[in-house]
């Protein structure tokens, strides 16, 4: 047995650990993310599920309005992001 399918053996081994940590370190990044995501998620359905707490935030902190204008909060909430993108935009 000659010693070149054994070194490219060993050098596809090397690749694949690399491909493999690569990748192992990639699905942790996103399984982090995901897991911020979802605490997100929580926080958000949990504020808004809150009536008493959206109104008074939307009407005095924000400067919205919730008088019927908006079907839901996230619409509330989307117009409100749209408002402060564009006053970082000028």
């Amino acid at each position: 047995m000659s010693d070149t399918p054994r070194t490219s053996l060993d050098a596809l081994k090397a690749q694949g650990e690399l491909v493999k940590k690569f990748y192992d370190d990639k699905i942790a990044r996103l399984e982090r993310e995901l897991a911020a995501l979802r605490a997100d998620a929580e926080r958000y359905r949990w504020l808004r599920d809150k009536h008493e707490w959206y109104d008074c935030y939307l009407t005095n902190t924000m400067n919205t309005k919730f008088d019927g204008k908006y079907a839901t909060l996230d619409a509330a909430i989307d117009e409100a992001m749209r408002d402060a993108q564009k006053q970082e935009e000028k």
